[in-house]
């Protein structure tokens, strides 16, 4: 019979002889420790790759979506404030047909007519400095096409330029002068830019003497220069493709798209200094205004004027409004207008005074907000916010942050290995 006392010696003769092995804990411990290393170095490593390709991957920025297809217009409902990092024409191509311009934080930012992207317009001297004052205005033709904007040089206006919204190139005609030109005012009578440039006497900036007014026709780079009395003010006035009409306050003056002047209106009652022309020019709406010569905040009502006889006009009161500025037409039946306390242009039927929101303006940085005149014509749509590029200085934390993990994802795995 095996008692315990023998199997327990039978087992030991079997057993092994020999010790364990030597430092055999220390060794497991070190091994155990360059495993959790390499697992963190690892999961580092993931985390670096992950961060640096997130930040550093191509932006692909989706623009609004389009419209229907369509040859004309389309209005937003609202337009936004610009990103400063809004791409510019330069890098993602030119808009073609402009809704409107605004300035922005980042420079002078297009509206496209047709997908309702945001774009930084490249205007070689083009400043926003408005020194001296004016020199920043910009002026944007009916259809979109093209955009006058005074050309600055070393702190001084040389002259105007134009900026074509289809193939992202400029064109400029410079005034002879010995002092640069004060920015007097410009605006588009179909192809045709107006602009005033009356030179300045010396360097001082402070005086200055208008002698001519300039009708660039620019399809053909001719420029036709009209003595100053025969031309409007224009800070007063309005154009379509074949006149420009100007309010004088108990007149209204209308000139050929030459610069030639046409024929004289008697106005009654009196009204401000801003006219605006229907599309078809068969009617002008106007502030009425007892003092066109002083500007406040008041609001007046509107009056629509249509020609009667040789010289004189027929005025027709739209009921019920009173706002602060009439700024376009909106087909033949409806004017649109600003009104300083409410937040979106309006349009308004002449006839009933029935008003209702059109579009909410975007920023008023300098040089403001300008709304391409054929435009208000134009269906509207809900126009989505414009997409917001990331901050380029991302890349380089994203690279610095995956340099510094790295580096300290080693130094911890050569402690790691050495203990």
């Amino acid at each position: 019979m095996t008692t315990l006392h023998d199997r327990l010696a039978d087992l030991a003769a079997e057993a092994p002889t020999g010790g364990p092995t030597p430092d055999l804990w220390s060794r497991g411990r070190r091994y155990q420790r360059r495993r959790r290393a390499a697992v963190l170095v690892a999961a580092v490593v993931v985390l670096v790759v992950g961060v640096v390709g997130v930040v550093l991957r191509p932006v692909v920025q989706d623009e609004p979506a389009p419209v229907t297809p369509t040859d004309g217009f389309r209005l937003p409902n609202r337009f936004y404030e610009p990103s400063p990092r809004t791409p510019t024409t330069h890098d993602a191509g030119p808009l073609g047909p402009m809704v409107a311009v605004m300035g922005s934080e980042g420079g002078l930012v297009g509206v496209s007519a047709s997908t309702g992207a945001y774009r930084r317009l490249d205007l070689p001297g083009w400043s926003d400095a408005d020194e001296p004052l004016g020199s920043s205005d910009v002026s944007l033709s009916a259809d979109g096409l093209r955009l006058g904007y005074w050309y600055v040089e070393d702190g001084t206006v040389r002259g105007a330029a134009v900026y074509d919204a289809v193939t992202d190139e400029v064109m400029r005609h410079d005034v002879e002068s010995d002092h640069g030109v004060m920015p007097d005012g410009m605006t588009w009578v179909g192809d045709r830019l107006w602009f005033s440039a009356p030179l300045f006497d010396d360097n001082s900036g402070t005086s200055a003497t208008s002698r001519v007014t300039y009708v660039w026709q620019t399809r053909t780079d001719a420029v036709r220069e009209v003595p100053a009395g025969r031309s409007p003010s224009f800070g007063n006035a309005a154009a379509t493709d074949d006149r420009v009409v100007e309010s004088g306050g108990g007149t209204v003056d209308l000139y050929s798209p030459d610069g030639e002047p046409v024929r004289s209106l008697r106005v009654e009652p009196s009204i401000g200094n801003q006219v605006v022309v229907s599309p078809d020019g068969s009617r002008f709406a106007a502030m009425l205004d007892p003092d066109p010569s002083s500007f406040d905040d008041t609001q007046h009502g509107v009056v629509v004027l249509s020609p009667r006889g040789r010289d004189g006009t027929a005025a027709h009161r739209v009921p019920g409004l009173l706002t602060n500025e009439v700024v376009g037409w909106r087909g033949s039946r409806q004017v649109v207008v600003r009104t300083f306390d409410l937040a979106a242009y309006q349009a308004v039927d002449v006839e009933t005074g029935r008003a209702e929101p059109l579009t909410v303006p975007g920023s008023s940085w300098v040089p403001g907000f300008q709304v391409a005149q054929d435009a208000w014509s134009a269906p509207t749509y809900d126009a989505p916010a414009p997409p917001t590029p990331p901050d380029p200085r991302w890349p380089w934390v994203g690279s610095g942050a995956g340099v510094l993990l790295g580096g300290l994802a080693l130094v911890l795995w050569r402690r790691r290995v050495r203990a």
